[in-house]
């Protein structure tokens, strides 16, 4: 998403263009020419109210109402911020979520223990059941990439964020989530790496994996 240091123009107020306030001026000339004759104390301070007038019309502009100090400079900047948030949170790409079709956006993983699934616990698999709803039966790890490819997820080897990354080494296999990308590196969480319920982050090569997306 670029972000512009200054505001979108259609969150500005258009500026009082010269023939609008010659217009405001045309009426209160106007005016006057309709008013009775007034005494000469009553004529200066009439006079002394069209001057400000004229000044007023004159010298307000949009950068008198939109200065970087202003409350409404301010609200228009948390708005256009918002706006792009919200489009660039609809449009960004999804992953599927299982057999439900929950659709999960990229770095929208589910918090850990989430789902409840039936993998064996405290296991890679059953760490990431939790987080993806990744149907039963897939078996062990080493399994998940063939049963993913036979029940039609998409599957590849470049990283995606919210991807399982998939490897057979190991007797049973490995999975994991792909909480970041950094070039040919990818940032993983992941349990029983380092024993049974233990859960911790690592970076590796992107290509130690295959993907299940």
């Amino acid at each position: 998403m670029t972000r512009h240091s200054t505001l979108s123009p259609y969150l500005v107020p258009k500026p009082a263009s010269p023939r609008h306030r010659q217009l405001w001026r045309r009426r209160f000339i106007l005016l006057l020419w309709l008013l009775p004759r007034p005494s000469a104390k009553t004529n200066f301070q009439l006079g002394s109210w069209v001057v400000l007038a004229f000044i007023i019309t004159g010298s307000l502009s949009t950068s008198t109402l939109l200065s970087p100090t202003s409350s409404l400079y301010a609200a228009n900047k948390r708005e256009a911020s918002a706006a792009a948030r919200l489009t660039t949170a609809v449009a960004a790409p999804t992953l599927p979520g299982g057999p439900t079709g929950q659709l999960l956006p990229p770095g929208a993983m589910a918090a850990p223990y989430t789902f409840n699934n039936t993998y064996s616990g405290g296991q890679c698999t059953w760490y990431v059941a939790g987080r993806r709803q990744i149907p039963r039966g897939w078996g062990n790890a080493r399994t998940w990439y063939s049963r993913a490819v036979a029940a039609g997820w998409p599957t590849g080897t470049a990283p995606a964020i919210g991807a399982v990354a998939w490897t057979p080494s190991g007797y049973y296999g490995h999975v994991a989530l792909v909480e970041a990308i950094e070039g040919s590196t990818i940032q993983i969480s992941e349990m029983n790496y380092l024993g049974a319920y233990r859960m911790d982050h690592r970076w590796v090569a992107a290509s130690s994996f295959k993907y299940i997306y």
